[in-house]
């Protein structure tokens, strides 16, 4: 019988020592739910967000609010020997970049009142500066169609540029009047001379003839100081010419700088020329529509915004799931993935089964009991905690604690606790019948102590 009861106390401690062990390892980990809120925050974005078509929706919005029509360029583009130029259907787009790439690019995009910074050019300004580049090239004759416009961002344009726009269209200018200057000084050195030789021819005075001769050479200084001016603006206008036309470095944005390019293409009789313009960009922030989805609150409430703001939401998950512990990974075994979550479905069933084996250890000691041939040669071995109190909190308290723990921390990480609940309820039912079978034992026990102590001596009466 002691052999039975000692097993009965090792049951009863393998069954303590399993129920702290579970516990403990169960332990609900509060962080683990708001670490799993916040994960199925970004995996919800994430699921939902389309990087392109965001970018492209947005910038679509900020672009139509500084869309200017070509007809602005077109009617401002005019001029001597400057073709009439007609106007394409279609309009000028702002300079404008979009970033949506991390979270923190999406959280501004989804605040109230969210902007979009956009360039836009003054069409009408650049009208004198295509209309020499036209004048220059084009046939003046002929009709042209504006066919297109872009700015472009450009890091070599300053203001220079834009000053040197109206002097070489005045130098343009000056350049006609000296070539009709020397035109006419021409006409009339001509007209000069065919007066002399006709004058010759007559054989006139000689005075007439020398008053012609002076006026010929009055017109070949004339001429010839028309042709020293005429050269001499050319010169000036050719400079100007190749420094207003020099390639500019285009460069990508944001930032939007203060000055830029005007693409702008031509077409004539069948043939496209590109010029590009130099021009002055306002830069203003026009508003966009809020991206839905992108607040990202349980983030925050987690405390995970600063390490994750500059990252994509892909990134973020994964920073995020580092975080958990081990209730929310898993290892591979021979291919086979255990997580965490399995352990904590299956650990919690082994209690159960450890408070049958305490009941099939005393339902052995009872079977077993006899009060007419148990003998019992030494003392009893202790069977329990050393109190009721005790006792109960062993076969009842701990592992339905345990198996409890088990079950929050699945909740945490979003699971159904299926097998610790059920586990739960065994422990409840089997520990509360082992608590009453366990008092039958220790009362049986002091059974036993009382019927095989020895009685005390009767005394002796005297006669």
């Amino acid at each position: 019988m002691q052999a039975r009861l000692s097993a009965v106390q090792h049951a009863l401690i393998v069954l303590l020592v399993a129920a702290i062990a579970v516990a403990v390892l169960a332990r609900p980990a509060p962080f683990n739910g708001r670490l799993r809120r916040a994960l199925a925050e970004l995996e919800q974005f994430a699921a939902q967000f389309d990087r392109a078509q965001v970018e492209g929706s947005l910038l679509e919005y900020a672009r139509a609010q500084g869309r200017r029509p070509l007809s602005e360029l077109a009617s401002a583009t005019t001029g001597k020997r400057v073709p009439k130029l007609t106007a394409a259907s279609g309009g000028v787009e702002p300079l404008a970049s979009i970033q949506v790439a991390s979270l923190a690019d999406v959280k501004h995009f989804a605040a109230a009142g969210s902007s979009l910074p956009i360039g836009s050019a003054e069409l009408a300004a650049l009208g004198p500066a295509l209309a020499w580049r036209l004048a220059r090239t084009a046939d003046p004759e002929e009709p042209a169609t504006l066919a297109s416009v872009e700015l472009r961002a450009a890091s070599d344009v300053t203001s220079a540029d834009l000053e040197l726009e109206p002097q070489v269209a005045a130098l343009r200018l000056e350049q006609l009047t000296a070539s009709a200057a020397v035109s006419d000084a021409t006409k009339k050195l001509e007209v000069a001379e065919q007066l002399l030789e006709q004058r010759r021819k007559w054989k006139l005075p000689w005075k007439v003839i020398s008053k012609s001769d002076e006026a010929r050479k009055a017109a070949k200084a004339a001429l010839e100081e028309q042709r020293r001016s005429l050269r001499d603006v050319e010169t000036r206008y050719e400079s100007a010419v190749k420094r207003a036309e020099r390639p500019h470095t285009i460069v990508s944005i944001p930032p939007i700088p203060e000055y830029g390019v005007a693409h702008v293409v031509v077409q004539q009789a069948g043939q496209a020329r590109a010029y590009d313009l130099p021009a002055k960009l306002a830069v203003r922030s026009v508003p966009v529509p809020s991206l839905g989805g992108g607040e990202l609150r349980e983030v925050e409430v987690a405390g995970l915004w600063p390490e994750v703001q500059h990252k994509t939401a892909t990134e973020a998950i994964a920073s995020v799931r580092a975080h958990f512990n081990w209730h929310y990974r898993y290892v591979e075994l021979a291919g086979l993935k255990l997580g965490g979550m399995t352990l904590l479905q299956i650990v919690p069933c082994v209690l159960p089964l450890l408070l049958y084996f305490v009941l099939v250890r005393m339902r052995a000691v009872a079977r077993t009991y006899n009060p007419f041939g148990t003998r019992v040669t030494a003392a009893l071995p202790r069977v329990g905690f050393g109190g009721r109190l005790l006792d109960g909190l062993v076969l009842i308290g701990l592992p339905l604690t345990a198996a409890g723990c088990a079950a929050a921390s699945l909740l945490l990480v979003g699971q159904v606790p299926a097998l610790p609940v059920i586990a739960a309820v065994a422990c409840l039912l089997l520990g509360g019948y082992a608590f009453v079978e366990l008092g039958e034992l220790q009362n049986l026990m002091q059974d036993v102590v009382r019927s095989h102590s020895h009685p005390p001596e009767e005394p002796v009466h005297e006669v």
